[in-house]
């Protein structure tokens, strides 16, 4: 009786170390402090994984990867460990269902291609091109006027809408 629990338990070991996701092995890019779940407001599990330590990747979430490295498991924000491709496509996919579930499968779809429309909110914006490289800022009565300077041309937004596009 005893050897065939033994030999269960073994087998339920094996299988639970197997089935977890493996996306990668990379190295840490900075010291990290683990986080008990994928959360900027998650607790740390007082587990530190030093700078330049390679680890095993098993799953990606809110911009945290899940890290392994010997018996320390735990949550990293995205950018504390080199990338390798393969969690490049993973980031470029969760992007892409981030941004059609925030903003609907045609504008989403938009952003996901990097395109500007005039009628674009300042957030489909951010999510098409990221921060620009200087902002203008002016008001005229109650509405507020941005012009954002990105390389090569300017975009414009009246309370917070593109409304127009220039090159330089």
């Amino acid at each position: 009786m005893k050897k065939s629990v033994f030999i269960l338990t073994f087998l339920l070991i094996s299988i639970s170390l197997h089935s977890q996701k493996f996306i990668s092995t990379t190295t840490a890019k900075n010291n990290i402090d683990l986080r008990k779940e994928a959360s900027l407001f998650s607790n740390s599990k007082n587990q530190k994984i030093l700078k330049g330590s390679v680890v095993t990747v098993l799953d990606f979430k809110n911009n945290y990867w899940l890290i392994k490295k010997d018996t320390l498991e735990g949550w990293s924000p995205l950018d504390f460990i080199y990338k390798t491709d393969k969690m490049y496509k993973i980031i470029n996919k969760y992007q892409t269902n981030v941004n059609i579930k925030k903003f609907g499968l045609k504008d989403g779809s938009k952003v996901n291609s990097q395109s500007v429309w005039i009628g674009m909110s300042k957030e489909m914006l951010l999510a098409s091109y990221g921060e620009p490289k200087e902002k203008n800022i002016n008001f005229y009565g109650k509405a507020r006027h941005e012009q954002w300077l990105y390389i090569g041309y300017y975009i414009y937004l009246e309370d917070g809408i593109v409304t127009a596009m220039q090159d330089k």
